[in-house]
């Protein structure tokens, strides 16, 4: 399991540019998820996530632009 912490980190990439496209559930859970597994101080695990698909909503969070934004 080390190996393959190590080769994500060694792998990943910066994405800068987005497309109209929407995210899937199952994809927006596995981020949600991966927020959870984060460390917590005293694991108080105080997770607050509000998931914004809305392109209304998303162009009003002008500094997002991205089809899915998680604040």
């Amino acid at each position: 399991m080390e190996n393959n912490i190590i080769e994500c980190m060694e792998t990943r990439v910066s994405v800068r540019r987005f497309t109209d496209q929407p995210v899937e559930a199952g994809k927006v859970e596995t981020i949600l998820r991966a927020g959870m597994a984060a460390p917590t101080a005293a694991n108080t695990q105080p997770w607050h996530f509000m998931v914004v698909t809305d392109s209304k909503k998303l162009h009003e969070i002008e500094q997002y632009r991205s089809p899915l934004a998680i604040v």
